[in-house]
């Protein structure tokens, strides 16, 4: 799955919300704190994350996630799952 294909389907707060609970791991659960603690429902907030990668985010970083998400079983959750930790990492805030 290209990486437009999951920018595309995360920008949509309800396809979003429904990776973000596929997730279940610590990274989903830190996001839905975040969001909780911002006041937004937590597919919104993701969506937005996922629309300001789309516009910020650098050859490399998209490279990477490209990377990330080539022979996964489940490439938009490997894709969601780099955007998040994109945007924590250390220097991104």
């Amino acid at each position: 799955m290209a990486l437009r294909l999951v920018i595309s389907a995360c920008s949509n707060e309800h396809v979003a919300s429904w990776a973000l609970r596929s997730m279940g791991d610590e990274l989903a659960t830190q996001t839905r704190r975040e969001a909780a603690c911002q006041g937004k429902p937590p597919g919104r907030f993701v969506a937005e994350i996922v629309r300001d990668f789309e516009r910020t985010s650098d050859f490399a970083a998209r490279a990477n996630a490209a990377r990330a998400m080539r022979g996964s079983d489940q490439p938009l959750l490997a894709g969601l799952r780099f955007m998040l930790a994109h945007r924590a990492s250390p220097g991104r805030r």
